[in-house]
């Protein structure tokens, strides 16, 4: 896959196909289970070797299980609900999904990415697709006129705090008191008005 040719769009409303949103659904259970740890469920089909959808479909009962699975249906209906929120849409070299994440607007200034998905590529690709998602991110919020973005990385993933930090990323204690319930980090970025500077430059 050639990684510069990864696309990303703003999909209002979520408006992918059924395969897509099974796909993005499966992407971000898995990243639900990196930051929060296995659910039950995910448990017994480990020791079943039974695959995880199919247990999820035919045992209705044991769905308040699988904690992972309902937050990852939830990421597709809250962008379909919720006005402030728009779904970030990530395709190889080939136009396939490969990922999304969601897009919040916080208030009139301020903006956040909360989460990205990637699957069906290796991890080195899947952090360089992330960083690329993030700089999409920034300069879709700074073509809005936001002033700062938020983005929020798993604890234990080393290699994409030290990403955000070389895209000037860092965090604020006082955004997010660390918890025994704190699963990310929390960085933000104030977002520099390049246009603006561009035209001011023009005008001297």
């Amino acid at each position: 896959m050639e990684l510069s040719k990864v696309s990303f769009e703003v999909n209002k409303k979520a408006y992918i196909t059924k395969e897509e949103r099974d796909f993005l659904v499966e992407a971000y259970r898995k990243l639900f289970m990196k930051i929060y740890g296995c659910d039950m469920l995910e448990i017994l089909s480990s020791f079943t070797r039974t695959s995880y959808t199919k247990l999820f479909k035919n045992k209705k009962s044991l769905q308040r299980y699988a904690e992972n699975q309902i937050m990852a249906l939830n990421v597709i209906e809250s962008v379909e609900n919720d006005e402030n929120l728009d779904l970030l849409v990530i395709r190889d070299d080939e136009g396939k999904l490969i990922g999304g994440g969601r897009l919040r607007r916080i208030s009139d200034t301020e903006a956040s990415i909360p989460d990205i998905a990637i699957d069906g590529v290796v991890s080195k690709e899947q952090r360089e697709i992330w960083r690329q998602a993030v700089i999409f991110a920034e300069e879709y919020f700074r073509s809005l006129g936001y002033e700062k973005m938020y983005v929020e990385i798993p604890l234990q993933d080393g290699p994409l705090l030290g990403r955000a930090g070389q895209l000037g990323f860092v965090e604020d204690p006082k955004d997010m008191p660390i918890t025994d319930a704190t699963r990310t980090y929390l960085l933000n970025k104030t977002l520099e008005r390049v246009q603006d500077a561009k035209l001011d430059s023009h005008r001297k």
